[in-house]
This record gives structure tokens, C-alpha cells and sequence, in this order.
């Protein structure tokens, strides 16, 4: 029987390894050393203060300050809402702590080793395809050793600054398309995101897209429509499955992976049995 699917695109954050727990981990040291640092220092606070000011600008828009002295400033700027003194030297030493702590633990989800080199036995070509600042995920690609398993790894950094676009723009998923020697319609994208991963993924004329729900939250309405909700990527060789054994029954209603109603106006879907994988129809 001929393949149907020939590529699969996969995300890297909170996809194949799972960054809001190695963030969760890598934060609650940055908060020890700054209460050694700057004792009085509110650790809780410190977070949420840096949250904001890292969530309206991680890095330089125009890269003339390195990423590192860049979220230096962050950390000082976050210390400095508390009314305390954070020097140059006090912040750098928490920039340090954050990037060594996030890149120690920062490792694939237990069994991603085992999955990709069964799918690439099975003769799919894989790519990753990640968004995010050029130096900092490339940091992450190695601390993950992702080339032991990818040999196509696209950064949306990276293209940024050839002149090209990072995800949801189709033209990423169309440059991994080229790398696996596929057609969009031969292929797929698995992702946490619905704006980067689904939507971009069907704005790039994909086979299918593959949402990563690990929190097995409700499909927000008017949310691109997956094709497949998962809660862990290590659920795919279901969804190939379901793919290469072709359309399925539709059942009277669509649920978003944990029971709940999804969107208005989403396509109907069947659920594999035991499996909490949704199949949209």
C-alpha cells in the first residue's frame, strides 16, 4: 500500500520536550539566588515582573545587544519594581543561572527518542520546526541533542534574518516540505500553538495538523480547527494510523481531547478508543 503521509513537521517547545516544566524548575533557582543575592527580595513578585517585561520584549528587535546582556536588563528591570538595587553584575549572575538551568534540564520528553527513530525506520522524513531566537533555540536544538535525530532543524529566527518568515507564515512549513521532498499534502505538523502550529500548518495546505493539548483544555471558539488533538506528541503513531487507514465515520459531535464541546461550527470528529486522541472528520 502506498503511503499516504511522507513528512512530519514537528514543533520543539512544549512538543518534543516539554518547556514550561524545564521554565517552571529553572525559575524557582533564579528565585533562590536572588533572595541570597538581594535578601528582602520578593521571589514570587520577581517572577511576575519579569514575566512582563520579558513578554513585551525577549530581545532586542534590531540584535544590536546580545540576547544575554539583553535579559540581564530584564532581570535587573524586575529586581528594580521592588524598590531594590540590582546591579550589573547581580543581574548578570541571574541571567546565568536561568540560561544554565533551563539548558541543563532542557531534554526530550521521555520515549521522543524511541518514536522518531521508529518513524524514521518507517521511512518518514521528520523536520523540526521552531520559532524563536536564532542563538537561544540553536542553545536548545544542542542541549536537547536534537541532531542525533533530525537531520533538518529550521529556526524561525534564523529565517527572519535571511529574509524569510517563522511560523504561522506557510513558506517555513513550505522550506520543510523541500528538506522531506514532499508535497504540502504529504505531509504534517504536530504543535502546541494554535496560531503558530495549526494555523500555520493549514495555511501551508498540509495533509493534517496535530494539536498538542497537554493540559486537555477546551478548544477556544474561533480557534483554528486541528485536525487531531493529542495530549502528548509520544500519541502520534495513532494519529498516522488513523491517517493512512484514511477518512473516519463522523460521530454526532466534536469534543476538544477531554470531553468538553469545541468550537462553533468545528468539523465533527471521531474519538480512538482508549487512546484520548480526537479525530476531526
Amino acid at each position: 500500500m502506498t503511503r499516504l503521509i511522507k513528512g512530519i513537521f514537528f514543533d520543539l517547545d512544549d512538543t518534543l520536550v516539554l518547556t514550561k516544566d524545564v521554565d517552571a524548575q529553572a525559575h524557582q533557582r533564579v528565585c533562590q539566588l536572588g533572595r541570597q543575592l538581594m535578601p528582602g527580595l520578593d521571589g514570587q513578585r520577581l517572577l511576575a515582573d519579569w514575566r512582563a517585561v520579558f513578554g513585551a520584549q525577549p530581545w532586542d528587535p534590531e540584535h544590536k545587544v546580545d540576547v544575554e546582556e539583553w535579559r540581564a536588563g530584564l532581570w535587573r528591570q524586575a529586581v528594580n519594581r521592588q524598590g531594590l538595587e540590582c546591579g550589573n553584575e547581580a543581574a548578570a549572575q541571574l541571567q546565568a543561572c536561568w540560561t544554565t538551568s533551563r539548558l541543563e534540564l532542557f531534554r526530550f520528553v521521555p520515549g521522543v527518542d524511541e518514536l522518531i527513530t521508529s518513524l524514521a525506520a518507517a521511512g518518514y522524513q521528520m523536520v523540526i520546526i521552531t520559532n524563536g531566537h536564532h542563538l537561544i533555540q540553536r542553545q536548545k536544538v544542542a542541549s536537547c541533542e536534537a541532531t542525533r535525530l533530525f537531520t533538518h532543524i529550521l529556526v524561525g529566527g534564523e529565517e527572519i534574518r535571511a529574509g524569510r518568515h517563522e511560523k504561522p507564515h506557510p513558506s517555513i512549513f513550505h522550506r520543510a516540505c523541500e528538506l522531506a521532498q514532499c508535497q504540502p499534502q504529504d505531509a504534517i505538523h504536530i504543535g502546541d500553538s494554535l496560531t503558530c502550529d495549526v494555523q500555520g500548518g493549514i495555511e501551508a495546505g498540509l495533509a493534517a495538523t496535530v494539536w498538542v493539548n497537554a493540559s486537555g483544555a477546551p478548544l477556544p471558539e474561533g480557534c483554528p480547527q486541528p485536525d487531531y488533538v493529542v495530549s502528548s506528541v509520544l500519541e502520534l503513531p495513532e494519529v498516522l494510523k488513523a491517517l493512512e487507514a484514511g477518512p473516519v465515520e463522523a460521530d454526532s459531535g466534536c469534543s476538544s481531547g477531554d470531553g468538553s464541546p469545541a468550537a462553533a461550527g468545528a468539523r465533527r470528529c471521531g474519538v480512538a478508543a482508549g487512546k484520548g486522541l480526537t479525530v476531526a472528520a
